[in-house]
């Protein structure tokens, strides 16, 4: 499963263990690439992975509507062959924004024309239960599910990290997994700069830019008379006001089961 853009110098490299913190779409393209380049790799989750394609607690936003975006689809189909195929054997419609949608906003609804670019409408859960099943066919990488990591583990002086610190979910003692000197691991932005603080390290800073956007979502079922003229329907809303801040709002379905 190497990479062909894997340079040849790595595999003379000691890269025997890396670990991944998280399996969402992130940590699971990063088990992915780092499979290419580690003799093993270990992808800890604190969620226990559903059985079927349903959200999980740590993916909130998971339940939302979704849609894979051109590029994103071409980068996954790249590390992952016949994967949007995949997709579209379980359901999940290919969209061109321009075309299957008939958009409207304040000023009108906006004219309708064939781009050419197509996006595959999935399921997050589904998305990351596909990469999963592909994942867990390769030899050299481990899923480590209901695990959660709570801290850096440093060597002698403290000026390396040699491991981490994981617990399974629930009233268990931390244990500690140990990473051979060459060594790669993955972490969420959330987390990494507390831990860091805890081993005497400056945190990052941190600039935050607010798009003051908000959404929700609901699932409709589709009338047996629709005519299928069209896929999608974003709704632009006019902005309101909220303390302190103006937030645009918008709406938008999407025909099709919630694959």
């Amino acid at each position: 499963m190497r990479d062909e853009s894997t340079p040849k110098h790595t595999s003379n490299l000691n890269r025997r263990h890396a670990v991944v913190v998280g399996a969402g779409i992130g940590g699971l393209l990063a088990g992915r690439v780092l499979a290419g380049h580690f003799g093993r790799v270990t992808i800890l989750e604190r969620d226990a992975f559903p059985h079927d394609a349903a959200g999980r607690k740590g993916v909130p936003q998971g339940r939302h509507l979704h849609s894979l975006v051109t590029r994103g689809g071409e980068i996954l189909e790249r590390y992952f062959p016949g994967l949007d195929a995949e997709l579209a054997a379980a359901g999940c419609p290919a969209l061109d924004q321009a075309w299957d949608a008939r958009t409207d906003t304040p000023a009108g609804r906006l004219p309708r024309f064939r781009s050419g670019i197509a996006m595959r409408a999935v399921s997050r859960s589904l998305l990351e239960e596909r990469l999963r099943d592909r994942l867990e066919e390769e030899p050299n990488i481990r899923f480590r599910e209901g695990h959660e990591v709570v801290g850096l583990v440093t060597g002698t002086g403290g000026s390396a990290v040699v491991g981490v610190r994981r617990r399974r979910r629930g009233p268990t003692e931390a244990e500690r997994l140990s990473l051979p000197t060459s060594w790669w691991m993955r972490v969420g932005r959330v987390r990494a700069p507390r831990w860091l603080g805890e081993l005497g390290y400056d945190a990052p800073e941190e600039e935050v830019v607010d798009a003051r956007l908000g959404y929700a979502t609901r699932w409709f079922k589709v009338p047996e008379d629709f005519s299928g003229e069209w896929k999608g329907w974003p709704y632009c809303r006019a902005g309101w006001k909220t303390p302190g801040a103006a937030r645009s709002a918008g709406s938008r379905a999407t025909c099709g089961r919630p694959a």
